[in-house]
């Protein structure tokens, strides 16, 4: 593929790479950038599908930091796809092999577990349809999924988590932003440091302990009887 100067505001960031990354950039890849520029080219979208064309497949912090450094243009290589889940698959599989968190690798797996069920049950709808024994033309575009196990398997391999661990994962993460919803962002911060930084296991203790300690909403009958009392 060639490499293409692309306009920097014409690029869009797909709403995928937010629920996954949170969009923190840390200072060292800001400084490199910084010092060397754009080095390596992102990967951009081509599609006739309005949803798809020029999305960033791969390559976001390099586009925050392009419009951070006023830059007009950014290298580019062009991917062409129209199929929405061969999509977000790949825009997964291509950010994977970055240095992510175990939080980030815990949304992808999450993300990548609905994204491999839906193209299985796909799939699996194409060669039943109509009782044709020849694939539909929807089947065409997607990888062969023939004796690779579960979706759930699939998924947690592919984000390099084993697969209780991921689903465990998941549930420390949802904990997190539920701590974070109800006003507590101290205690989601706890949350997060122990997944990324320790075990996930010390995480799902982390979030009986911080969860334990939290006040409780008052019940119906104790805020009746506040009521009463005033």
């Amino acid at each position: 593929m060639d490499i293409e100067q692309r306009n920097t505001n014409e690029l869009k960031v797909h709403s995928l790479n937010i629920l996954i990354y949170r969009e923190h950039i840390d200072d060292d890849f800001k400084s490199s950038i910084r010092e060397h520029g754009i080095q390596t080219p992102l990967t951009i979208c081509r599609s006739k599908n309005a949803d798809l064309n020029d999305y960033i497949v791969c390559g976001r912090r390099r586009w925050f930091m392009a419009k951070d450094l006023k830059l007009k243009t950014v290298p580019c290589l062009t991917w062409d796809c129209d199929d929405p889940l061969e999509f977000e698959r790949r825009l997964i599989l291509d950010n994977v092999r970055n240095e992510t968190t175990v939080e980030e690798r815990a949304r992808m797996f999450e993300e990548l577990l609905r994204i491999e069920t839906a193209i299985g049950e796909r799939k699996r709808n194409s060669t039943l349809k109509r009782g044709s024994k020849q694939p539909s033309p929807d089947s065409a575009i997607l990888p062969e999924r023939e004796n690779i196990g579960e979706s759930r398997d699939i998924a947690a391999k592919e984000v390099g988590l084993k697969p209780r661990n991921a689903a465990k994962a998941v549930e420390v993460v949802h904990a997190a932003d539920r701590l974070e919803a109800e006003g507590n962002p101290e205690a989601a911060a706890e949350v997060r440091k122990t997944l990324n930084n320790g075990t996930v296991a010390a995480a799902v203790r982390k979030v009986a302990e911080v969860t334990s300690a939290a006040p409780k909403p008052p019940t119906d009958d104790q805020q009746h009887s506040k009521e009463i009392d005033k």
